[in-house]
């Protein structure tokens, strides 16, 4: 379920999308908070998750959340889901890194894979993110559970969400640059290969006139009676595969534009 925030009388009712990620992956579960003046009750299906530095908080009584009330709490709450999403944000990036070597050097299947998994994986943190910014929003208009004095912990929880969609749309700007680099890397390599394989049907082709030539086996061919001919003929080819090398060579159409 989305991010969203609902009044319902003098109480709030919030649903926010907590991180987890395990072997399967990055995914979320939905975490329920129901909110009012004195009492913040949370409700989640699965153990284990973001708050337990917030709990600690709670049981050594350290900063203002033991002695704040019920609005700065849910704010707190809030905030450990939203930051959450930091550690795993961060590691899509440093997996982002090295595939963009990977993209100049070695683009294979494996790459393009690796590319694309990222950017699935960016979509669906992405898709559990933005909402969250509405929420904040609307949280900061309820004048009823947030006072002036705990209003302005709620901008920063929006910046917080800011900034994590900001580090999100960079990410998925360099995975898409990186599909193009490697789109790019195969039609290099691609076009290399076209281009020494025309090399080689360019050397062949004026080889397959001379033999064409003194393969025609007339009855009056000077060449076929001369004891020469057939290292002239050789000697030809020879020349004429120098000669298209060396041209090649000069305009550099045999050095490797890949590298």
């Amino acid at each position: 379920q989305r991010a969203k925030s609902e009044p319902y009388g003098d109480a709030t009712f919030l649903v926010l999308p907590m991180p987890h990620e395990d072997e399967r992956g990055f995914w979320t579960e939905q975490l329920a908070i129901w909110v009012t003046a004195h009492v913040v009750v949370t409700f989640q299906s699965v153990p284990g998750d973001c708050l337990d530095p917030l709990r600690n908080r709670i049981r050594e009584s350290k900063g203002r959340v033991r002695t704040s009330g019920a609005a700065y709490l849910s704010y707190a709450i809030a905030d450990s889901v939203v930051d959450g999403y930091f550690p795993i944000v961060d590691r899509i990036g440093e997996a982002l890194e090295p595939l963009e070597d990977e993209a100049f050097t070695k683009p294979d299947g494996r790459t393009l894979g690796k590319i694309r998994r990222i950017r699935a994986e960016l979509i669906r943190v992405r898709r559990a993110v933005h909402p969250l910014r509405d929420a904040a929003i609307a949280l900061a208009s309820l004048d009823r559970v947030f006072d002036a004095d705990t209003r302005h912990y709620l901008r920063d929880l929006n910046d917080h969400v800011s900034r994590v969609l900001d580090q999100l749309e960079t990410d998925r700007y360099m995975a898409n640059d990186l599909l193009d680099i490697y789109m790019t890397s195969i039609n290099l390599k691609v076009a290399e290969t076209s281009k020494v394989l025309t090399i080689i049907a360019t050397l062949f082709m004026p080889l397959t006139f001379i033999a064409g030539v003194y393969g025609m086996n007339f009855k009056h061919m000077p060449e076929l009676e001369w004891m020469l001919g057939y290292p002239f003929a050789l000697g030809l080819m020879g020349c004429t595969v120098i000669g298209l090398m060396t041209y090649f060579w000069r305009k550099g159409w045999l050095q490797d534009t890949t590298k």
